[in-house]
């Protein structure tokens, strides 16, 4: 639908205050969902995991060196997917818009791709408990049985066997869970530098607390709350659930996140036609996955 003059209802000057009902800077959401952003001008990429080389092996003095395969897990084609958003208005619209609403639509589209990429990252996430096709196999993100090599069981989880509800116990039992993640040579990840722990709105209090209290709430004053030591929190606006919260690493080699961008972000201001109508039209182009689910964690929450 094209807006008019009596769309905005804007043509003349003695309104008192006019408020355009969004925040004027979108933050980068997505950045802390995912960490990694991959570019890409070809129609799609394609990922591949393999294992890498296991322990080295005692060998006798005269004995043959010991050999060992890098052998492949898995591989697949992401394909990204175009986004667009057009608004088209009236010569007139233009002419008598007083208080500057049109002149640059550029800002407007800004906020609306933004809030887009915000919501297609939150949602590797928010589905991340049970949508099967954002990964590398027909597994969901967070599992407590990933296909994993020769790992151990116990090696192949990035999900409390238990949901459990967000506090410095819980952040204490994601830490050690991720230090238990091991490679697909049953050798472990070694996972100690800084996590991102990512809750909803509602969990945001409870994350401010177990990030600033030196002490655990409810205990001797000598129960350090030792939960905070080596994370960072987000909070993110686009979760859909109130009780789940997720944990990555903050380093970006060290997990398998990431969003794929093919075309750039860009606004196109065409020609006015001959129905006298200007028309801008937005467009970029992208796709978020995983490659690989070591050095994330996730929790339904409780």
């Amino acid at each position: 639908m094209a807006i008019s003059v009596d769309t905005l209802s804007l043509g003349r000057a003695n309104i008192k205050k006019v408020h355009l009902a969004e925040i004027s800077k979108l933050p980068q959401i997505y950045m802390d969902v995912i960490g990694r952003v991959d570019k890409t001008t070809q129609q799609f990429e394609r990922y591949k995991s393999i294992t890498g080389l296991g322990p080295a092996v005692d060998t006798p003095e005269g004995s043959p060196a010991a050999f060992d395969d890098m052998l492949p897990l898995f591989s697949r084609d992401f394909y990204p997917t175009t986004v667009t958003k057009g608004v088209k208005f009236t010569k007139q619209t233009s002419f008598t818009d007083q208080y500057k609403i049109l002149k640059d639509m550029k800002a407007r589209f800004a906020k609306a791709f933004g809030d887009k990429r915000n919501i297609v990252a939150a949602n590797l996430d928010n589905l991340g408990f049970t949508a099967t096709t954002y990964g590398m196999n027909s597994e969901p993100l967070y599992s407590t049985a990933h296909s994993n090599g020769t790992a151990q069981a116990s090696g192949n989880s990035n999900r409390p066997s238990v949901d459990i509800a967000f506090g410095p116990l819980a952040v204490q039992q994601m830490k050690n869970e991720m230090r238990l993640q091991r490679d697909a040579r049953n050798t472990p990840m070694r996972l100690n530098g800084q996590i991102l722990v990512k809750v909803p709105i509602q969990l945001q209090g409870n994350l401010a607390a177990v990030l600033k209290s030196v002490n655990l709430p409810g205990t001797p004053n000598n129960d350090i709350n030792y939960a905070r030591e080596n994370i960072d929190g987000a909070v993110i606006d686009d979760y859909t659930s109130p009780t789940a919260w997720f944990a990555r690493m903050k380093d970006v080699n060290l997990h398998g996140l990431f969003m794929l961008q093919q075309m750039p972000y860009d606004v196109i201001n065409l020609p006015l036609d001959e129905n006298l109508m200007y028309k801008w039209v937005a467009y970029e182009s992208y796709c978020v996955g995983w490659f690989i689910w070591y050095g994330a964690w996730g929790t339904a929450g409780a």
